[in-house]
């Protein structure tokens, strides 16, 4: 499993002054400088997911950081939309366990019960794994952050090997 990026400050790694450089001023600029950012709301939002949409932009917009772009419309229309799925499957399970929680039921309708929650909390863990991978790609994690600016300090890093085979 590949290490998890660190930012220059925390890295014990050793680097030239000038990859030192590169990677500081990438991790300052990984965001693109456009004029302005306009995200289009996917048209097949639920209701809860358009909440969600308009929320993480405000929080986006209040912290001054401009992590997503306009291509990023539909990846984080689907991020919004499982944020929502996932608040339907909580509520079930929630629904599941006052209902075992009531212990004037069989040991059969329990178990029954108990058989339905494990199904349902299988199905959210994967969710939540999901949104995970949907939040690091989008960059909404620290880790996630830290990996868009490597990947930019790695495209200005000029390639040791260029002059290898005296081309």
């Amino acid at each position: 499993m590949p290490k998890s990026p660190k930012p220059v400050e925390n890295m014990t790694k050793h680097l030239s002054q000038e990859e030192r450089e590169v990677r500081t001023a990438a991790e300052e600029e990984f965001i693109p400088r456009r004029a302005e950012v306009v995200l289009i709301m996917p048209p097949d939002m639920s209701p809860k997911a358009k909440t969600y949409w308009k929320r993480i932009l405000q929080r986006l917009e209040d912290s001054g950081t401009k992590l997503l772009d306009d291509l990023d419309s539909e990846t984080f229309g689907l991020y919004c939309n499982l944020l929502a799925r996932r608040d339907q499957l909580d509520s079930v399970c929630n629904q599941l366990m006052r209902k075992l929680s009531k212990a004037k039921d069989s040991a059969e309708e329990n178990l029954e019960v108990i058989e339905k929650l494990d199904g349902v909390m299988t199905k959210l863990s994967k969710m939540e794994a999901l949104i995970l991978q949907y939040a690091e790609k989008l960059g909404m994690t620290p880790s996630g952050r830290i990996r868009l600016a490597q990947k930019k300090a790695a495209a200005a890093a000029p390639d040791e090997n260029d002059d290898l085979f005296g081309d």
